[in-house]
């Protein structure tokens, strides 16, 4: 096995790319649609995470959960609210120690922002 990529269900390709491009700065990979009018089925990535995002109801329910590790959430979270500043964004300290970020897209998923702790857990 190589690597999970998570599959993200959406309900609009704009409110999608204003939340994950627009925002939080990933790049489109590809995107694929069966002809003009059809739902999108899209990659995106940021520094080696990939998710593939999709318009397609039956591919996924929406509400998926995902977990990223990251090595500086507060620079991510100062780049974030300098896009943003109504977002307010701040970590909190999770039961297990790291500094986590709960972050919501418009279709209920979750990215839960993970920075582990200098010692392990």
């Amino acid at each position: 096995m190589q690597r999970t990529i998570p599959m993200l269900f959406i309900e609009s390709y704009k409110q999608a790319t204003d939340f994950y491009v627009d925002w939080l700065g990933f790049q489109i990979d590809w995107e694929y649609r069966y002809g003009p009018e059809f739902p999108v089925y899209m990659q995106v990535s940021r520094d080696g995470l990939l998710l593939h995002l999709t318009e397609h109801k039956g591919d996924n329910p929406p509400g998926i959960k995902c977990h990223v590790d990251v090595d500086d959430i507060q620079a991510l979270i100062d780049e974030w609210n300098a896009k943003r500043p109504e977002a307010k964004l701040a970590f909190e300290i999770a039961p297990w120690k790291s500094k986590l970020l709960r972050l919501i897209d418009p279709f209920g998923n979750e990215l839960g922002i993970n920075e582990a702790p200098d010692e392990a857990c």
